[in-house]
């Protein structure tokens, strides 16, 4: 990728601007929002410079490594008791993704393919390589992944922090100390290796989810630690940056329809799974706010940092994004001719 130093230092100042900015007047998930907020109307206004793969890599091995250290023995024990939960909970929300393809390729008469993917709630990398792999239109996939995945990162952390009673959540209700700076450097450099391994032999979400075991194994040897807010906040603006960076007055010319057939779609999705959301809080005993943003239509990255951010059981959210999360990429290609056998998908 060229790099044009002026515009890609300008993006920079604005994505970290709008996090500043973000965080001053006390929004939930300041850091994230506030990016993707500034990026998107510079990329509406002018363009925004392209953020560079190395630096999205780094945001989500920054998420994968503090989410991680969430993962203590005693949370992996009470997680190992909701297994069958989180399973039913993935279910539920593949046949929600076969539900939402029926209706997607009605209002836009995509191929059958290509609907089912850009409706899919699972990685939006890992959705539009499969159907492009398959004769479906990535390019498009990944449109309608970035309007969900943005529309449900904007709603649902200001909705829950209403509903926590907080509009910020940043004081942690008890103090942990976060991870030494030798150790963070050293935790680091493993999670990297470990993330292009996992690139290596396709691990789903690889650089988020390897980094994420690596820190986990960690937890289990050491006191309770957590990264600190600075590096936290750093991974938010570089994954706000790679959202905003996307939309733009030629996409929203070109394809209105598919944006707004995608909108929609994200409407029904977030109010099916407030179905799920009841039956996991009514089955678990997990609070309704932690259980509503482990089953929202969000990417396991973003939904995991907010419920970091507003002190929600990131555990528990990460692992029921992480289940589903395998389950869509895994049982994808099985999904697809489910619903053209059953006449959903033509």
């Amino acid at each position: 990728m060229t790099i044009s130093p002026f515009k890609f230092l300008l993006t920079i100042a604005v994505a970290a601007g709008g996090g500043a900015l973000f965080w001053r007047l006390g929004t939930p998930l300041p850091w994230l929002l506030g990016s993707l907020a500034a990026t998107g109307c510079l990329g509406l206004i002018s363009g925004a410079h392209k953020c560079p793969t190395s630096a999205v890599h780094a945001g989500q091995i920054t998420i994968g490594l503090a989410l991680g250290l969430y993962f203590t023995p005693t949370m992996l024990a009470i997680l190992g008791n909701m297994f069958g939960w989180i399973v039913v909970s993935a279910l539920m929300t593949c046949l929600m993704s076969m539900m939402g393809a029926f209706v997607f390729q009605r209002l836009t008469r995509l191929d059958a393919c290509s609907s089912f993917f850009a409706s899919a709630i699972g990685a939006a990398t890992d959705m539009s390589i499969q159907a492009s792999k398959l004769g479906g239109r990535g390019d498009l996939v990944a449109l309608s992944h970035s309007v969900r995945v943005t529309l449900v990162v904007s709603v649902m952390p200001v909705v829950a922090a209403i509903l926590v009673g907080s509009s910020a959540g940043l004081a942690p209700t008890v103090e942990i100390p976060g991870l030494p700076f030798q150790t963070t450097v050293a935790l680091g450099a493993a999670a990297l290796v470990a993330a292009l391994v996992g690139a290596k032999i396709r691990l789903p979400n690889a650089w988020v989810m390897a980094p994420l075991l690596t820190s986990l194994a960690l937890a289990q040897f050491i006191p309770e630690h957590r990264l600190r807010y600075e590096w936290v906040a750093v991974g938010q603006v570089l994954l706000g940056w790679n959202l905003g960076q996307r939309f733009t007055r030629t996409i929203f010319k070109e394809s209105p329809k598919l944006i707004a057939t995608s909108a929609l779609m994200t409407a029904g999705f977030g109010i099916l799974g407030l179905g799920i959301a009841a039956f996991v809080h009514y089955g678990t005993g997990v609070p309704w706010v932690s259980s509503m943003i482990a089953t929202a239509p969000g990417g396991v990255a973003e939904m995991a940092i907010t419920a970091k951010v507003l002190h929600l059981d990131p555990p528990t959210v990460t692992a029921f994004h992480a289940m589903r999360l395998v389950f869509m990429v895994v049982g994808a290609g099985l999904m697809l001719k489910l619903c053209q056998r059953w006449g959903w998908l033509k």
